[in-house]
């Protein structure tokens, strides 16, 4: 059973990168625009970013955080006047295009494909997915890359069967997708989760994933992460701040 251990790395990465590299901890790092400049992820080694992933964070696409503007594929900067669903219609092909070509350049386990957070279980959920950038990249990147999709769901999602079947019928629908990067929003007034449904529903989700044969991480988590061991083989990730282990809408604000 091999689990895979994921540095979340927040607005100060020195202690990760470190810990990777010199000490050998861990299988990899996340990176995401909201914390890091592109510029420190450019410093990178080839094999730190080999072994790594990068999450585009599409998931707010309105945002204005500083960070995420100093990337030119993110929505909200490379749509003129800023970001709307209507208007980024226009640009969905060049932001895929740049942000493509960017993981690529930097070597990256696997290209990842964003995705918009979507908080209700709407009847077309995948269709507005699709449209939002989803089939963009898919038509850009190469049918023999691997690919890694970033999924942002609510405890609801994945407590539901029917959705959680219908997100896995979409995600295999395409052959080149080896992964599922998941990360959920669950607010909550204390630090660790009291839901036992909403731990069942996770793993529940990791052991269809099992089924499928498609590789599962888990991102944005706290101490469940140890629960999640318990899926298989299954990727979790461990985050040196506090807002670095829980997934919330206030990430892109």
């Amino acid at each position: 059973m091999a689990i895979r251990v994921y540095h979340q790395n927040g607005h100060n990465t020195t202690w990760n990168v470190d810990s990777f590299e010199k000490e050998e901890c861990g299988d990899g790092l996340i990176f995401s625009p909201v914390h890091q400049p592109q510029s420190s992820i450019e410093r990178l080694s080839d094999a730190t970013r080999s072994a790594s992933i990068f999450d585009p964070q599409f998931y707010l696409p309105s945002s204005q955080k500083p960070k995420l503007l100093q990337y030119d594929f993110f929505p909200g900067k490379i749509t003129p006047g800023g970001f709307s669903t209507t208007s980024f219609e226009a640009n969905v092909k060049e932001s895929a295009e740049q942000c493509v070509n960017f993981q690529r350049a930097m070597g990256f386990r696997r290209i990842t494909v964003p995705t918009r957070f979507l908080d209700q279980m709407y009847s077309n959920y995948v269709d507005r997915q699709k449209a939002f950038c989803v089939d963009a990249f898919m038509d850009y990147i190469s049918p023999d890359e691997e690919v890694c999709l970033s999924l942002a769901v609510t405890a609801t999602m994945l407590a539901d069967e029917g959705f959680r079947t219908k997100l896995l019928s979409w995600i295999t629908s395409y052959a080149n997708v080896y992964e599922l990067y998941l990360i959920y929003s669950a607010p909550r007034e204390t630090k660790q989760i009291h839901d036992a449904d909403l731990l069942i529903a996770c793993h529940r989700l990791g052991e269809e994933m099992q089924g499928i044969g498609l590789e599962l991480t888990w991102g944005h988590q706290n101490t469940e992460a140890l629960l999640a061991t318990a899926q298989g083989q299954v990727g979790v990730t461990m985050g040196s701040f506090e807002n670095t282990r829980i997934f919330s809408t206030e990430i892109g604000r």
